[in-house]
């Protein structure tokens, strides 16, 4: 017979993936997105008798702490990284909504794809080269002459239009394509 430290994990297991590319979505190096994982991974732990499935799933639960992790460690080492609070907690929204249902996370993703093609070439490259190629924020910085304050910035503001863009495509009664 299994015990809640056997579903914990199992559930945890199958969360991992999600739970970094999410925290990736906030801390752009990957080791300390690796990190920010480890610390959400042992609050998860101490906290896991608070689960319940009926409240929930697993992912959006873990996401939720993630999110909480994700932004101390932003917080504490790069202040000057931290997009406010209202679109983190769109981003949260849309992150949330997509694990509870599909048919929403494949309206989602088609308002997604459409808001990136709204977006001027630059700034698709500058997304491509951040979430596809996993490049850090000094690299882009560096391969375009740029500041790191001023990378973060654009990426704020891309970010914060997808969002826009995203909840406009989203309300009832409107197709993205």
């Amino acid at each position: 017979m299994r015990g809640i430290d056997d579903d914990f994990v199992m559930a945890f297991l199958e969360a991992q993936g999600p739970l970094l590319q999410y925290i990736q979505s906030i801390v752009p190096r990957l080791k300390d997105a690796e990190d920010v994982l480890q610390e959400t991974a042992i609050t998860l732990w101490e906290k896991r008798a608070d689960y319940s499935p009926e409240r929930g799933s697993f992912i959006a639960w873990g996401r939720g702490i993630a999110r909480l992790k994700a932004l101390e460690f932003m917080r504490k080492n790069r202040p000057q990284a931290i997009f406010s609070e209202v679109i983190s907690i769109k981003l949260d929204e849309l992150a949330i909504a997509s694990t509870e249902d599909d048919s929403q996370r494949e309206r989602q993703i088609d308002a997604l794809q459409c808001c990136i093609e709204r977006l001027s070439k630059s700034e698709q490259v500058t997304l491509d080269k951040h979430y596809r190629q996993k490049k850090s924020i000094s690299e882009i910085a560096a391969e375009h002459g740029k500041g790191l304050s001023t990378v973060y910035e654009r990426l704020q503001k891309i970010r914060s239009r997808l969002s826009r863009c995203i909840q406009r495509n989203m309300e009832p009664g409107v197709n993205p394509l």
